[in-house]
């Protein structure tokens, strides 16, 4: 078995090999690393977890390289601590190698954040680059919690197309379909478990008549299967063997619309979202989740904001039995936003959680920077 301490030398490695990578030399391309880092506070009233802790972020590493006029690459690799060892972890979050034909087309090939809704394409894993502490608690990552495919293996085609009336912006992509692996999503990184792609799509309006105004749709096709792993010990030897087996599938369909506003001081923005799964015997469940957030910015430094979301879960799904995941959720956030500078604000939070079984209030401080 692999040992805490061989852990620690494999993440050392993958993050010394890295930066090894970037270094310039006068025969390879040059990378600029850049990042982002936050510390938080929180503060929970929730029976059993009423504590409050500090806590390091994602350590997030990235870089992009157009490596000739047509040809880019970029890369994005994430350093978090585990919650349950309190050991760090490398995960490499994004890697793709993109083609530039036109505006109107780009080609990429690797690992990339699902074009689902608005947040999970502008707000990747840096807190800096989002108003609030925290993303949405449905749109979480997979090994974070999340009940949505928010990473994808595969191909991506995208562009822009610019007209009098409005910019139109699309997506599509195919690739691996997710899995759930004793109750986590998995966006399965290494292979697929089935023999049929998953597809994503999104269109987006930018009408140029409301500047600062996007209207867009998505959606994900695929079917997910759930896998549970046994452990069993040989009573002689000690030898440890897993046994993997299938314990569900069902057929999904998760699309969504989101409304964004980005003009003078305001930013608004919303996203809707349906999870229908189909299971083997044809039996039909539908879920629904969404929210909507607003801020206001005060001169150039103070943001205050306003949350609402819901999550509400079809409790005999057995995609969120299999993740876990079947109670229906409130949340009320709010929040204000301080801007250092351009590259590091503090953010301070009170949140409002009903889970249909208990209520409690959430306090949370955060210090984000980007570098």
């Amino acid at each position: 078995m692999i040992t805490n301490f061989q852990k620690k030398v494999f993440h050392i490695l993958v993050v010394w090999g890295v930066l090894a990578f970037m270094t310039p030399n006068t025969t390879s391309f040059s990378f600029e690393l850049k990042g982002f880092g936050d510390v938080t506070y929180t503060n929970s009233t929730e029976k059993g977890n009423d504590k409050d802790s500090f806590s390091l972020g994602m350590l997030d590493l990235y870089a992009s390289q157009l490596i000739d006029d047509k040809i880019d690459v970029f890369f994005e690799l994430v350093i978090e601590t585990d919650e349950k060892t309190g050991e760090p972890v490398a995960d490499l979050e994004r890697f793709q190698i993109g083609y530039i034909v036109n505006d109107a087309l780009k080609v990429r090939a690797g690992r990339f954040h699902n074009i689902l809704g608005y947040w999970n394409t502008a707000y990747h894993h840096g807190a800096q680059l989002q108003t609030s502490v925290d993303r949405p608690a449905f749109l979480n990552f997979e090994d974070d919690g999340g009940i949505l495919p928010a990473h994808m293996v595969g191909l991506w085609f995208s562009g822009r197309l610019k007209t009098a009336p409005a910019t139109v912006l699309y997506g599509v992509m195919a690739g691996n379909g997710s899995r759930v692996r004793d109750g986590v999503l998995d966006p399965n990184n290494a292979s697929d478990d089935d023999k049929t792609k998953a597809a994503s799509f999104r269109l987006t309006i930018e009408p140029s008549a409301v500047e600062g105004l996007g209207v867009s749709l998505s959606g994900n096709l695929s079917t997910i299967k759930g896998h549970t792993t046994t452990q069993t010990i040989h009573p002689i030897t000690q030898i440890i063997t897993q046994t993997i087996t299938q314990s569900m599938e069902v057929r999904q369909g998760v699309f969504s619309a989101d409304v964004t506003y980005f003009a003078g001081n305001v930013e608004f923005i919303g996203e809707y979202y349906i999870i229908n799964d189909e299971d083997e015997l044809s039996n039909d469940y539908s879920s629904s989740a969404y929210f909507a957030q607003g801020g206001y910015l005060i001169g150039e430094e103070l943001l205050p904001y306003l949350r609402y979301e819901k999550t509400s879960v079809d409790e005999n799904d057995p995609y969120f039995k299999e993740l876990l995941r079947t109670k229906d959720t409130e949340t009320m956030i709010g929040g204000l936003r301080y801007n250092i500078s351009p590259a590091s604000s503090l953010k301070a939070e009170v949140r409002g959680v009903d889970n249909g079984t208990d209520k409690f209030e959430e306090y949370a401080i955060q210090w984000a920077v980007a570098f």
